[in-house]
């Protein structure tokens, strides 16, 4: 439905933010690109996770080279949806599986941090109708590489670990709703008190609490949802006549989309190994 209600939207002069994924597929999404562009008019996904002050915050830690050059980030986006034929995360036409469903915000952020990739890879797991229960992609680059994880199987880890030659960060989970940033540097980088947690639960949240000398935790907090960072930078676009915001430019949901696609593209493997 999306391309058809944007399109609809575009060519009565209305400017559109489209719930993720923009569209089923980076060729839908191109064509509302172009609607957009052709009315020089706001068009852009409404995907949150860059607008959140933890991001931000995370972002410009990166920029500033806290941690050096970036060379891996790991993510994960998992939430357990018990397999349902009817269910709309297990419907191909309603946009169904995990790619779709948490695949792009994993992509999207990464490449916020990263930027394009030279080369994307990945696989697949099918659920019982054939949608993907699971999907797993890398984007490589030239001197470091993107390693994502999204999930209807589980519940996933959901952290967002930038690891550069200096240091690391991790945008705590879940990351789409982060209200706080980890900083690891040193003594701090090593297990079981590194970025990416030995364990989880409660043993897991007192390892990630404890004070451990070159760990920072700064706390970001916010009200409800997190949404309204977002909503606030389209209001603010729509206002000053913008066709979008600054921090989520439609060609990022374009290629975030695109690098899923690749991805579920490929036959499905008969059982997934986590890359």
């Amino acid at each position: 439905m999306h391309l058809a209600q944007a399109l609809k939207a575009l060519r009565s002069g209305k400017p559109v933010l489209i719930d993720r994924p923009l569209a089923p597929s980076h060729t839908e999404a191109a064509v509302i690109q172009r609607e957009a562009t052709r009315g020089n008019i706001l068009a852009m996904e409404a995907s949150s996770a860059r607008f959140l002050p933890a991001v931000i915050a995370a972002k410009k830690k990166v920029d500033a080279g806290e941690i050096g050059a970036v060379r891996r980030i790991t993510a994960e986006l998992s939430v357990l949806h018990a397999f349902d034929a009817e269910s709309r995360f297990f419907n191909r036409s309603l946009g169904g599986g995990a790619g779709l469903t948490f695949g792009t915000d994993c992509v999207s952020l990464a490449m916020h941090f990263l930027g394009q990739p030279q080369k994307v890879s990945g696989l697949w797991h099918a659920a019982p109708n054939g949608v993907d229960m699971r999907c797993e992609i890398v984007l490589h680059y030239d001197e470091a590489e993107a390693r994502l994880s999204s999930g209807l199987d589980e519940e996933g880890a959901n952290h967002f670990v930038i690891e550069g030659a200096k240091g690391a960060i991790r945008i705590d989970a879940p990351f789409t709703g982060a209200r706080s940033v980890t900083t690891f540097h040193g003594f701090a980088l090593t297990p079981p008190f590194g970025p990416l947690p030995a364990a989880r639960g409660l043993l897991g949240n007192l390892l990630a609490r404890l004070p451990v000398p070159g760990r920072v935790i700064e706390d970001h907090p916010f009200s409800v949802t997190g949404l309204q960072f977002l909503t606030m930078a389209v209001m603010a676009a729509i206002r000053a006549g913008e066709t979008g915001a600054e921090l989520m430019p439609l060609a990022d949901s374009i290629n975030a989309l695109r690098a899923v696609n690749i991805v579920l593209s490929q036959p499905a493997t008969q059982r997934i190994i986590k890359l």
